[in-house]
């Protein structure tokens, strides 16, 4: 196992919009917008790394969600059956990521 840190940087322009987002090795992703062509966005990067580097000092990962405990199952006629019947999912196309 190494001890090696690793950033990603994931840029996605379009039109005249850029969205990046950095993250590093045991900590969350930071996310920024931009406004304008490519180049201009390729500029603030190293700005980005540095404002997310900031943010990892003080928050790496986000805070735990704190969910209501569900309420215990029921066992009913209705949900018996409901649950042998076999629903089909529906057909979605998986959004691509990159």
């Amino acid at each position: 196992m190494s001890d090696e840190t690793e950033t990603k940087i994931i840029i996605t322009h379009r039109g005249n919009r850029t969205s990046i987002g950095i993250q590093k090795t045991n900590c969350d992703p930071v996310f920024f917008t931009t406004e304008g062509d490519i180049q201009m966005s390729l500029i603030l990067i190293p700005e980005y790394v540095e404002a997310a580097g900031r943010q990892w000092q003080t928050n790496p990962l986000y805070p735990k969600a704190e969910l209501p405990t569900p309420p215990p199952a029921q066992t009913t006629a209705t949900s018996r059956q409901a649950s042998n019947t076999t629903a089909k999912p529906a057909n979605k196309p998986q959004e691509a990521m990159f």
